[in-house]
């Protein structure tokens, strides 16, 4: 499966997309991130992780992708993009920017990731442990 969505902890969700894949794909998986942000807290919204470290392509039709529900919802806290060549970057931002979307950041690993997620909303690495919020 080319696009894979999962909720990784109660305020985490990823979503990996590998290669071949098409824009049709990764808008079916919309729909349950919209119930997912939908069901969230407005105090503990969501964050996003986006792995495209096996995606050395852009599908036709990408820029689609901007009405994503973590772009679009008022739940989204953030959207964390991790790897990517240099092109898929670039279009990333395009699409964020396209969307007014300013909460996004980039980064190398998963490590990384969740670092700054647990500096954030204190998300354990281990992803199983619920954060203790500080806020």
């Amino acid at each position: 499966m080319p696009v894979i969505f999962d909720q990784v902890h109660p305020r985490v969700l990823q979503l990996t997309i590998i290669m071949p894949w098409t824009i049709d794909e990764l808008m079916a998986v919309y729909p349950d991130e919209q119930k997912l942000f939908d069901a969230a807290d407005p105090a503990k919204k969501i964050y996003s992780i986006v792995d495209i470290t096996q995606m050395s392509a852009i599908p036709t039709g990408a820029l689609r992708a901007r009405f994503s529900p973590q772009v679009t919802h008022h739940n989204s806290a953030g959207v964390i993009i991790v790897g990517g060549s240099a092109l898929a970057k670039s279009l990333t931002e395009t699409v964020f920017r396209l969307s007014q979307y300013s909460k996004i950041h980039f980064a190398s690993s998963h490590d990384e990731a969740w670092v700054y997620l647990n500096s954030l909303i204190s998300v354990s690495t281990e992803r199983n442990t619920k954060p203790e919020e500080t806020h």
